[in-house]
């Protein structure tokens, strides 16, 4: 008989056993704290939980599916719009030094005009939604060669577009100067395009995105979903809150003759009809109603914790979600806080845009692109009337004081008052004049006459010295 050699696990020491993994003696101080399994790993370490709530289908592909639910459902629509919205709040100017304020309104007329401000809203929208979006800049130029910037004047026409990332596909790379965009069947050169691209995906998930970012619904997917599955049973509860239920003698049998059934749904309605006529209810001796209805305890507090759960994941105050102000000793300032945040890399977003197609507009209405191009924001913090005012009282005391100091000039503190908007008034001495200072009627006993008396008979000095 052929002998069994030992298995490796003999060399232990007597009295230590194995445990079901075979990593060593079990029954330790920390078996129980790392409880091995199969893998030999802590079960909470291992990936399958995640992996079962994982999805490997990405959202940011399901091009209709995004645009329907779009259209449809509130909270994903003020998930989307609501921070750029924001960003725009109180409009975006142009300012250079290079230019008069006369020259600089006419280009905010022709922006107007074009309604780009509109166009690049509309496209960053596009951005978040479907992860990524362009303006497309539309000239008497050939739309497949580079933009000759110098060829625009006042005279070419001009265009702005707005296209989401399914509407211009790539024909080439992402990274290749050379491809170019499909637009509708039109092939569009680079350079004629201000590409928006949302949230940058990891590596493995960019080559499925071909170059775009992801939607800003992409991790908000369940919570989502956790909320209008909610919202779906609640109407379910409120459709079966009450229920009346009928016993009628021998209703089995009645139900399988069409004229017994045609009689007996016709004595229900006589009985319903008689209960909400005269609040009350005529049956038969041997019949039977109950009344059944349904309690909604707890449902408040589970929709108010899927609320903040939705708040949380969209990174939003549910002041700008829902509406709803904040509770406790909570004012929402610090929700506020976060979230600007996130308008703060929108308009980041806006000011590349605006590097492509600002420069556009300055040649047709200037002739030249300035060097010194930036964009003045409204503050994201709203003052109050009375807190907007105060800080106006401040500047003007400020720049009051630097000028009674002989630090600014009458001009100069003419165009401080202007830059501050304290004052925008064209003045004669904004313009160069010398300031006189109304010093108002002085009263008549005050003014000394030529001698060093005051006259009496109410005569200016003037006229009593003639």
């Amino acid at each position: 008989m052929k002998t069994i050699k030992k298995a490796n696990n003999s060399k232990l020491k007597k009295g230590a056993e194995v445990n079901n993994a075979g990593y060593g003696p079990a029954n330790t101080t920390m078996d129980g704290v790392f409880n091995f399994g199969g893998f030999g790993v802590a079960p909470l370490s291992q990936p399958w939980e995640l992996n079962n709530s994982a999805s490997y289908n990405l959202i940011s592909l399901q091009y209709v599916m995004l645009s329907y639910c779009y259209v449809l459902y509130g909270p994903m629509r003020t998930l989307v719009d609501q921070p750029v919205y924001d960003a725009f709040r109180g409009g975006v100017r142009v300012k250079t030094d290079e230019v008069s304020p006369e020259e600089l309104e006419a280009l905010h007329r022709e922006i107007k005009k074009l309604r780009l401000v509109k166009k690049v809203i509309e496209a960053m929208r596009w951005d978040r939604l479907y992860g990524g979006a362009g303006i497309i800049i539309n000239t008497n130029q050939d739309y497949k060669k580079p933009l000759n910037l110098n060829a625009i004047n006042e005279k070419s026409p001009l265009e702005f577009k707005s296209a989401n990332r399914w509407e211009l596909a790539w024909n080439g790379t992402p990274d290749d100067p050379r491809s170019t965009f499909t637009y509708y069947g039109l092939n569009i050169n680079q350079s004629r395009v201000a590409k928006i691209v949302g949230e940058a995906p990891p590596a493995i998930v960019k080559q499925r995105l071909q170059g775009w970012g992801m939607s800003v619904i992409e991790c908000v997917l369940r919570e989502m979903n956790q909320y209008l599955k909610e919202n779906n049973v609640i109407f379910e509860l409120l459709d079966e809150a009450k229920i009346d239920v009928w016993k009628i003698k021998g209703f089995n049998a009645q139900v399988l003759s069409n004229i017994a059934k045609g009689v007996t749904t016709k004595r229900i309605q006589i009985a319903q009809y008689m209960k909400n006529f005269l609040n009350s209810v005529t049956l038969d001796a041997e019949d039977d109603y109950q009344q059944k209805t349904q309690t909604f305890t707890g449902l408040p507090e589970m929709l108010e914790q899927i609320r903040i759960g939705l708040a949380a994941a969209i990174r939003m105050p549910m002041a700008k979600i829902f509406g709803l102000a904040s509770k406790g000793f909570a004012s929402g300032e610090d929700d506020i806080e976060n979230y600007n945040a996130i308008v703060e890399n929108e308009r980041e977003k806006a000011q590349e845009i605006f590097d492509v197609v600002i420069p556009v507009v300055c040649m047709k209405v200037w002739g030249f692109v300035p060097d010194d191009l930036s964009y003045d924001w409204k503050p994201l913090r709203v003052l109050s009337a009375e807190q907007e005012q105060n800080v106006i009282t401040q500047k003007f005391n400020r720049l009051s004081t630097l000028y009674t100091q002989g630090i600014l000039n009458p001009q100069e503190y003419c165009a401080a008052l202007k830059q501050e908007n304290v004052f925008t008034m064209e003045t004669e001495v904004s313009k160069g004049a010398d300031p006189q200072p109304n010093l108002g009627m002085m009263m008549q006993e005050d003014v000394p006459t030529d001698e060093g008396k005051k006259p009496s008979d109410g005569k200016s000095p003037t006229k009593e010295k003639d």
